[in-house]
């Protein structure tokens, strides 16, 4: 990657089927969610982007790890 911020962030799922969240917005079934799916021995929740550098947040690259796939911004 090149010189710019790098941030990750988890995707996760909420069942708001589930006894527990009721319906609520409380999301607490993401807790047994995250590294639940794993690829390659990662989780395939996670994605890497890197900002461009001295930008305004702008992502040029994400990487989702599990997957060795990286994407950059033309």
């Amino acid at each position: 990657m090149g010189n710019g911020e790098i941030v990750a962030f988890r995707a996760v799922f909420q069942d708001t089927a589930a006894p527990v969240d009721a319906g609520t917005p409380t999301c607490n079934t993401w807790e047994d969610g995250v590294d639940k799916l794993v690829y390659n021995g990662l989780a395939l929740d996670e994605f890497v982007f890197e900002l461009e550098k001295g930008g305004d947040g702008v992502a040029i690259v994400v990487t989702i790890p599990a997957l060795g796939l990286t994407m950059q911004r033309n």
